[in-house]
């Protein structure tokens, strides 16, 4: 958040931490069966296979997982953790 007491609007590159405790096994498996596996599917399907970092940035709310964004780089701050 942008002040202090958790205040203000969110921010990126503010920081991170791991492990979260908000990334369970029950959500990481929902991760990987509704995001991971047909974003692979897709992009080998329309042959677009890729080599490489694609990091997906993905916002949680109420334990569903909603795509943000991906980029073909590592994510920073997420990568330092």
């Amino acid at each position: 958040k942008l002040l202090d007491g958790d205040k203000g609007p969110n921010t990126g590159g503010m920081g991170a931490y791991a492990p979260s405790s908000l990334a369970n096994e029950s959500l990481l498996r929902k991760i990987q069966k509704d995001i991971i596996i047909p974003t692979l599917a897709g992009m080998k399907k329309e042959g677009s296979e890729f080599c490489g970092v694609l990091f997906i940035g993905i916002m949680v709310v109420g334990n569903k997982p909603y795509v943000l964004e991906f980029n073909v780089r590592f994510g920073d701050p997420e990568c330092e953790v």
